[in-house]
């Protein structure tokens, strides 16, 4: 018995889901980044309720404001 292997080529189809799928999946990076840091996550209920500017959002977590930047 004889197997014969099928090569596959991808389509542009295929070439544009998968350009896609990986858009998606970069657009979702920065999303789970935040999700994935305690700090983050605090800062995020924080400003759910108001706006805060850097200086009071530092303030409030007790930083320095260049910390906080670049949170």
């Amino acid at each position: 018995m004889t197997t014969r292997s099928h090569l596959h080529f991808p389509t542009m189809t295929s070439m544009t889901t998968h350009a896609n799928e990986t858009s998606s999946v970069d657009a979702l990076a920065p999303i789970f980044k935040a999700s994935g840091d305690p700090l983050r996550l605090e800062i995020l209920r924080v400003l759910r309720r108001d706006t805060f500017g850097v200086l009071e959002l530092s303030q409030l977590f007790d930083m320095r404001q260049s910390g906080m930047s670049t949170i």
